[in-house]
C-alpha cells in the first residue's frame, strides 16, 4: 500500500511534539503495525521551509505555505506537483486529507485527476457552515471521496452544514502505555499516588477554550476548598485572551490558586494528567478533544461540555451548563461528600480507544 497524507502542518522534527500530536501518533502507529506500508506526508503550511526531510524515518515534504494568502497559489502548485511525482514513482493507493480545508480540496482535485481513492477526516471546526472550503469541495466531490469524523458530535455538525453523512466516526485513540511519548503504567501509578493538582485545563489559550468559565468554576470551588490548586497547560496563542485571563485571575483573587504553565512537552502533559484529580474542559467546540481520553487513561476524572468524543463512564461527566459543571466538580473535590455520591478521584486508568485501534480501522477502509 502506498499512502499519501495531506495536512496543513506536521512536526518539524522529532522534538516537535505539539504540532497535531494525534496525527503524529497515528503515523507512528502505522509504522508499528504496518511496516510494509509506504507512507508519504505532504505538509501544506508548516514547517516554514520548503523541501524534503524525514521524521522518525517517514518522508515529509513541506510546501512552505506559511498560512499566507500571498503564497496560496504557489503552495497549491507545489502540493499538486508533489502528488504527481509520487504517483509517477509508484501508484498511490489512497490519499488521506486531514481537515476539510485546503488539504481536502487539493486531495479531491488530485483524486479526480488520477483516479485515486480519497479519504478526508474532519478534525475540528471545519465541519461548521462558515468553513469556506466546504462549498468548493462539494463542487468537485464524487464517489471517490469518503469523509470521516472523529466523533458523532462532529458528524452531526457536518450533516447540518452540508446535508451529507460521514462514512464513519473513527476517534483518534490514545498512545498505549510504554510507547513513546506515553508514560509506563509504573510511572502513571507513582504519579497517581500524588494527585496534588485538583483541576487541570489543557488546550491553547484561545477564546474557543472558554477559560473564563474555567476560572469562574475554580473560584466557586475555592469557596469550599480554600487551597484549591489549578493548572492550565497550553500555548499562549492569543495575546488578548492571555491578558483577559490574567486580569480574571486577579479579579477573582486566584493568584495563589491558578498557574498558567504555557506550552509543555507531551510527556509532561501526561504526567500532569496522572497527578490531577479532574480535567476540566470548558471548550465550546471540539471535533474530538482527545485530551479527554488521554486524561481518562491517566486516571483523572473528566468534566466537560457535550462536545467532541465522549464515552459512558463514571469518571466522565458530560455537562449541559456551567452549573452542571460546578456540581460535578464539587462531587469530585468535596471530601465531605458521601462516598456513594462522590465521583471517583481517578485512582485507576480507564480503558479508552487506542491509537492502534484507529490505525487498524483506517487500514480496513483503505483496503476496501
Amino acid at each position: 500500500m502506498n499512502l499519501v497524507i495531506l495536512t496543513p502542518g506536521f512536526a518539524a522534527d522529532e522534538r516537535d511534539t505539539t504540532c497535531i500530536p494525534g496525527l503524529q501518533d497515528l503515523v507512528q502507529s502505522y509504522g508499528r503495525l504496518f511496516p510494509e506500508m509506504q507512507l508519504h506526508i505532504i505538509a501544506l503550511h508548516y514547517p516554514f521551509r520548503e523541501g524534503e526531510y524525514r521524521w522518525n524515518g517517514v518522508p515529509i515534504y513541506a510546501a512552505d505555505g506559511r498560512n499566507s494568502k500571498a503564497y496560496k497559489l504557489r503552495t497549491w502548485w507545489r502540493v499538486l506537483r508533489r502528488i504527481h511525482v509520487l504517483h509517477a514513482e509508484k501508484t498511490i493507493s489512497v490519499l488521506h486529507s486531514f481537515w476539510l480545508s485546503e488539504s481536502a480540496l487539493l486531495g479531491q482535485f488530485a483524486s479526480r485527476l488520477y483516479g485515486i481513492p480519497h479519504f478526508a477526516t474532519i478534525m475540528g471546526q471545519d465541519a461548521k457552515p462558515d468553513n469556506r472550503y466546504l462549498p468548493l469541495i462539494s463542487v468537485i466531490q464524487n464517489a471517490s471521496l469518503s469523509v470521516f469524523a472523529l466523533s458523532e458530535f462532529a458528524a452531526k455538525v457536518y450533516a447540518q452544514s452540508t446535508g451529507r453523512v460521514v462514512r464513519s466516526c473513527i476517534p483518534f485513540g490514545v498512545v498505549p502505555h510504554d510507547i513513546e511519548p506515553a508514560l509506563s503504567r509504573e510511572e502513571t501509578n507513582e504519579l497517581a499516588a500524588l494527585r496534588n493538582i485538583d483541576i487541570l485545563g489543557v488546550g491553547s489559550v484561545i477564546p474557543l477554550k472558554n477559560y473564563t468559565t474555567f476560572l469562574e468554576l475554580v473560584a466557586d470551588a475555592k469557596q469550599y476548598k480554600s487551597d484549591i490548586r489549578a493548572v492550565i497547560l497550553g500555548g499562549f496563542v492569543d495575546a488578548a485572551e492571555c491578558k483577559r485571563l490574567r486580569s480574571a485571575i486577579t479579579k477573582l483573587q486566584l493568584e495563589e490558586n491558578v498557574t498558567l504553565a504555557g506550552e509543555v512537552p507531551r510527556r509532561e502533559v501526561f504526567s500532569m494528567m496522572a497527578r490531577s484529580r479532574v480535567l476540566l474542559h470548558t471548550s465550546l467546540y471540539e471535533g474530538q478533544g482527545w485530551v479527554l481520553l488521554e486524561a481518562l487513561q491517566y486516571g483523572a476524572s473528566v468534566v466537560c461540555f457535550d462536545v467532541g468524543y465522549t464515552m459512558q463512564h463514571p469518571q466522565m461527566h458530560v455537562c449541559q451548563s456551567a452549573a452542571d459543571m460546578e456540581r460535578a466538580l464539587r462531587s469530585v473535590l468535596d471530601e465531605n461528600t458521601a462516598p456513594q455520591e462522590r465521583l471517583p478521584h481517578g485512582s485507576a486508568s480507564v480503558p479508552v480507544p487506542s491509537i492502534d485501534d484507529t490505525a487498524r480501522l483506517y487500514v480496513q477502509y483503505y483496503r476496501q
